[in-house]
């Protein structure tokens, strides 16, 4: 009976981690539709349904308590089920151990220097709980253990070995994935950005999922026209923003003295020196940019959705690629870490700092979210210090 139940245990993980792993790659793809809703239902009830019903149908040929070690009847269910359950034991005893010790093993790059956090609650500095407004999920914010209105102030020192000697010290706000739709309320957004408005930087980059609610188009001056970078204000669209009115968002933004980079490279100067700032929004909107008349020997800064585009980044010498759209999984479970990651390489780049020569990537947690929960995951701002690397 033991051996039934680890083989039992093992089946379910490595469906679960099916399940996920189709999910998570379907939410990094341009793929939109009732198609894509449908196989992601699909794919939520089967991680449930598909144990119980196994329980249900196969459950008292296999729970033999006389064969309590060694377990009986698997080799005589149907020879497809044993084919599916081969699968998922091979996730669940193989893949998904292997990649949670790999995740226990992976230490922060040599390349960042310094991580200090500072979490404000921005509700009881409101001195109210911030308003659910008229997001559809708002009732979600309403959990046990929510954490959508605690806020990491995140302050990062990184090392880079082509900035330029002039650029050292150079600042950086990094903000993603505001996701305005209502909750959290206009309230929460103004106190974060007047909060980094006081503390300002040499650029701010906005990494995309700006709006997520046709109502909320009226929210974006008041709220992006508090963020004002020394030499620039430079942003990219998400996802989220591709499937409501591009040209009223990129309006609205170019109104508050951002730059939309979209998917193309420009020329800024920063402290008297060249930078190449580039955007990437694929796989959403456009293609990626096109580099052939990109200054080879600049530093080059990538504002990139999805940190999915790392190969793209590194193959094109990107310097720095700043990135969001994983949310940090949103929901993280003690020692394994997020399931749900909305992208094609899973929880691979699920949020923090990575060095893969050449190219530096940090994935900001985001600030919200289409569903307002948030548990052992808060949301997050990132301010970034260059420093040149010896």
């Amino acid at each position: 009976m033991l051996g039934s139940v680890i083989l039992f245990l093992g089946a379910t993980v490595g469906n679960v981690a099916l399940g996920a792993w189709i999910i998570n790659y379907l939410y990094g793809t341009r793929f939109r539709g009732w198609w894509v809703t449908l196989v992601r239902l699909t794919c939520q009830t089967l991680i449930i349904v598909l144990p119980l019903a196994f329980l249900a149908a196969f459950g008292p040929q296999l729970w033999n308590p006389s064969a309590w070690l060694w377990p009986t009847g698997w080799l005589d269910l149907p020879m497809p089920l044993l084919a599916y359950l081969a699968l998922c034991w091979l996730l669940g005893f193989g893949v998904v151990p292997l990649v949670t010790v790999q995740r226990w093993l992976r230490r922060p790059p040599a390349q960042l220097l310094s991580n200090h956090t500072t979490t404000l609650h921005v509700a009881d500095l409101l001195g109210r709980k911030p308003l659910l407004g008229s997001s559809k999920q708002g009732h979600l914010a309403r959990l046990p253990g929510n954490q959508i209105w605690d806020v990491d102030f995140v302050e990062l020192t990184v090392a880079l070995p082509r900035l330029p000697p002039v650029l050292e010290g150079m600042t950086i706000w990094h903000i993603s994935d505001t996701h305005l739709c209502g909750c959290p309320d206009r309230g929460f957004y103004e106190y974060v950005f007047d909060r980094c408005a006081e503390q300002p930087a040499d650029i701010v980059a906005v990494t995309g999922d700006i709006l997520d609610s046709e109502r909320h188009y009226h929210w974006i001056t008041p709220l992006f026209s508090k963020l004002r970078g020394r030499y620039a204000n430079l942003a990219i669209l998400g996802n989220h923003d591709a499937w409501l009115d591009v040209n009223q968002i990129e309006t609205r933004m170019q109104r508050c003295g951002f730059t939309m980079l979209g998917s193309r490279w420009l020329e800024i100067e920063v402290r008297g020196e060249r930078l190449i700032v580039i955007g990437n929004e694929t796989p959403w909107l456009g293609s990626a940019p096109d580099l052939r008349a990109c200054p080879s020997g600049a530093f080059r800064l990538c504002l990139s959705h999805s940190p999915d585009t790392i190969s793209w980044a590194r193959r094109n010498s990107m310097d720095l690629v700043l990135a969001g759209h994983n949310h940090g999984g949103q929901v993280r479970f003690p020692l394994f870490g997020p399931v749900l990651v909305p992208s094609r390489l899973s929880r691979r780049y699920d949020c923090g700092t990575f060095f893969e020569m050449p190219t530096l990537l940090h994935v900001s947690r985001g600030l919200a979210g289409t569903y307002p929960l948030r548990w052992n995951c808060r949301p997050e701002v990132t301010r970034l210090t260059l420093r040149r690397q010896t």
